[in-house]
């Protein structure tokens, strides 16, 4: 008996999930960027050097804080940009459509983010 033979486009089509949106889509790089970028400033302003450095667990807690704020920042803009790249590719794209998406990646982002906080604690 001979095996079966699958054209290429057949297998991309039925063999391979649709890639239309995951909700972790975003990841962790939104916090690791809004690490860096945080870090980068503390260099450059003595207030938040010394929220980082010298204020003890609360500063380090308030400025872990404002981490996760601007990964929100970061997450929100990252979904926007992906969404908007891949316009071409759907039908029903609107602001709806947008805000929806952007609204459940950055949650996927921020899911991440919780979860990889509160297994530092662990």
């Amino acid at each position: 008996m001979q095996p079966l033979l699958i054209p290429a486009t057949l297998q991309l089509q039925y063999c391979v999930p649709q890639a239309t949106q995951n909700l972790l889509l975003a990841g962790i790089v939104p916090y690791i960027n809004a690490s860096i970028i945080l870090q980068l400033l503390a260099t450059s302003f003595p207030s938040l050097k010394k929220l980082q450095r010298e204020e003890g667990p609360q500063g380090r807690a308030r400025f872990q804080l404002y981490q996760k704020l601007a990964a929100l920042v970061f997450a929100l803009a990252q979904s926007v940009g992906q969404l908007t790249y891949i316009r071409p590719y759907v039908t029903d794209f609107g602001p709806e459509w947008l805000l929806v998406n952007s609204l459940s990646l950055t949650a996927g982002a921020m899911i991440l983010v919780h979860v990889s906080a509160s297994s530092g604690s662990l």
